[in-house]
């Protein structure tokens, strides 16, 4: 019995370290496109959340609906370029690990 429960948390330990790395590498990188009206708006998402956002001073002027909307797309952008990044980070790690 003591050996399965060993196994378990074995299996726990190398998920947690898995889960751990993907955290630790993955990152996304989002911006808008350079042929638009206004320019400048990069994101990026690193460990699970929204790491850094820029606006260039273009936007200023910009009218705020249409602004909003680039920016939300840049920051959607990047986090499901963090997501993928980080599932393979995961699966990476979990072959590694024999998950």
């Amino acid at each position: 019995m003591s050996t399965a429960i060993e196994q378990a948390a074995g299996k726990l330990d190398r998920s947690s370290a898995a889960f751990a790395y993907a955290m630790a590498v993955a990152r996304g990188v989002g911006c808008d496109d350079p042929k638009m009206e206004y320019r400048g708006v990069t994101a990026v998402w690193f460990q699970g959340k929204l790491y850094s956002l820029e606006v260039s001073d273009e936007y200023a002027n910009a009218d705020p609906v249409k602004a909003g909307r680039v920016i939300n797309a840049v920051i959607i952008q990047a986090y499901f370029a963090w997501r993928a990044a980080f599932d393979r980070a995961v699966e990476r790690a979990s072959e590694e690990l024999g998950l």
